[in-house]
């Protein structure tokens, strides 16, 4: 991709278009395009490919691509959306370090282990 970009681009339709395909392809795909700045373009796929949208990217990635999707046309609500998804990791993380500290004060072996996990 970093080469020759729309050569990537057009092998990563091609496979789009003649299922089936490897399931990283519509996710690579999506992120691709936003990466490059076609957020048009991501939005369309994501249109003509909603019933494999949950089937092969989990809930977060899309929301995160939706989000950057939205971001030429809405930026207010593309940073809303973002500042959601800081919010959800920044708990997530919190969780994580207290269980961390939690283990640590116990000295337990075994809850290392889980937090580990």
């Amino acid at each position: 991709m970093e080469t020759d970009a729309t050569g990537g681009f057009k092998k990563l339709n091609f496979l789009l278009q003649n299922p089936p395909y490897p399931p990283e392809t519509l996710a690579n795909i999506l992120l691709l395009y936003c990466k490059y700045e076609y957020y048009e373009i991501a939005a369309d796929i994501l249109a003509e490919n909603a019933d494999e949208t949950f089937k092969y990217i989990n809930q977060e990635d899309y929301e995160y691509i939706e989000a950057l999707t939205i971001s030429a046309q809405d930026p207010e609500e593309a940073f809303r959306r973002f500042e959601d998804l800081c919010n959800i990791r920044i708990d997530t993380l919190r969780k994580l370090t207290k269980e961390i500290q939690d283990a640590r004060v116990n000295n337990d072996g075994e809850a290392i282990k889980v937090c580990l996990k």
